[in-house]
């Protein structure tokens, strides 16, 4: 996966039941230090996801959590 993506230095990994996908956050992303988050189809992740964010600094990212939030609007 790291290969596919490019990125580095994975943080969590999360699966979303009721969009059935995974969201991943990083903190490399060709070979530079930042902030990342994949969104990718549960049946087809290599081929089916999207950058959600890439923030790029040099901050290394210690302990992490990733929630998904719904609104009902």
């Amino acid at each position: 996966m790291d290969e596919r993506f490019n990125v580095g230095i994975i943080k969590e990994i999360i699966h979303d039941e009721e969009d059935h996908c995974f969201y991943l956050v990083a903190n490399k992303y060709d070979e530079k230090l930042g902030f990342f988050i994949i969104r990718m189809d549960e049946h087809d992740p290599l081929n089916d996801f999207k950058f959600l964010t890439k923030y790029k600094n040099k901050l290394d990212i210690g302990d992490c959590k990733l929630f998904v939030m719904r609104s009902k609007a």
